[in-house]
């Protein structure tokens, strides 16, 4: 039994409820400052290596690894026979090898903030670097510290099948092998439209054949296989999406500055490293922070040194009492005021 190239989700089919505790869904990340996103460019898709480190239950799977995550453009599923304007593909993998997919869709928004909006917006720093660059070129971005996975997981419903998985490429798919995760179009995370557009004119659409889901009657050549069950509580049920623990994710590049944007849009560089690489995966707050530091300690320094140079007394010749001693020590801003105002007495 092979695998399913693409799925159209028909909403209003009857659908088994699964309960949490036969398919539930949580998701746990480690992350640190340094959060770098390693962006490839593909003919129908982006290629996105941003963490890893992952540790993920997903129904009956536990202790799964985020192994890729895939951006295209438009949808590869649909949901009553439309698209969604992109859809972001992960794949997880665990110790024996049995994959789990999760699909996210992405729909269009003029809203001007949100942690899906500013992940997007990253992306496309990478995106208007690779144009007119070969399929396989990469970019690195950066998401600013303490961006997590699963701020692009919906809080939302989600349909689960076990059984059936994506057929991505030429390989094999062993359905049994797989389980996959598709969340409602209308729990979409948003990209600005420039972003949608910028995306489909980098990289040409995916349109495999889809397998038509009307409801849990739905098989996948055997009694349940690809059987698609809906979660109602789903993510909202999560109980590890929480404050992750500090991971290690150190990845160098070459700055690159944007002259449109100013952001860092950076290309893999050689094993030599420098200072900037310590200090590239900061967010802009700690970065400031850093900056006033340094801008205040040269200050003070500056005004020690302006003090010691103005008011530290000093002997000048023209204030001797008498020829054997040597002249009486007063300050420079003294020494000034007695030059002003011809208080200097003669040096014999």
């Amino acid at each position: 039994m092979s695998c399913s190239q693409g799925y159209n989700i028909i909403k209003d089919e009857e659908y088994s409820v699964c309960a949490p505790n036969v398919c539930p869904y949580e998701y746990s990340y480690d992350y640190s400052y340094q959060s770098q996103c390693k962006v490839t460019k593909q003919a129908k898709y982006l290629k996105i290596v941003c963490w890893n480190k992952s540790y993920v239950t997903i129904g009956t799977s536990k202790n799964l690894t985020l192994t890729e995550m895939r951006l295209y453009s438009p949808s590869i599923n649909k949901w009553d026979g439309a698209t969604a304007k992109a859809e972001i593909v992960l794949k997880h993998v665990d110790s024996e090898g049995k994959i789990t997919w999760v699909c996210v869709p992405v729909e269009e928004s003029s809203a001007g903030a949100g942690a899906d909006i500013d992940f997007f917006d990253s992306i496309n720093e990478a995106v208007k670097a690779l144009v007119d660059e070969q399929n396989g070129t990469k970019r690195l971005v950066e998401l600013g510290g303490g961006f997590t996975l699963n701020k692009l997981i919906p809080v939302s419903s989600f349909y689960y099948a076990e059984g059936d998985g994506l057929k991505l490429g030429t390989g094999a798919c062993d359905a049994e092998s797989n389980n996959i995760i598709i969340f409602p179009k209308e729990a979409a995370k948003k990209m600005k439209p420039i972003v949608g557009t910028n995306l489909r004119n980098l990289i040409g659409p995916y349109n495999p054949s889809r397998r038509e889901i009307e409801g849990s009657k739905s098989k996948n050549g055997n009694p349940t296989g690809g059987q698609f069950l809906i979660n109602k509580v789903g993510t909202a049920a999560n109980t590890m999406v929480k404050d992750s623990k500090t991971g290690n994710m150190a990845m160098t590049c070459e700055p690159v500055i944007d002259p449109a944007t100013q952001k860092n849009v950076s290309a893999p560089k050689d094993t030599k490293k420098d200072v900037s690489d310590n200090f590239s995966g900061l967010p802009k707050e700690k970065m400031w922070k850093y900056i006033g530091i340094v801008v205040a300690i040269i200050a003070g320094l500056g005004l020690i040194f302006a003090g010691y140079w103005v008011f530290w007394p000093t002997p000048y010749l023209h204030y001797k009492v008498n020829k054997r001693r040597d002249g009486i020590k007063i300050n420079r801003f003294s020494n000034f005021i007695a030059q002003k105002f011809g208080w200097v007495e003669d040096d014999e």
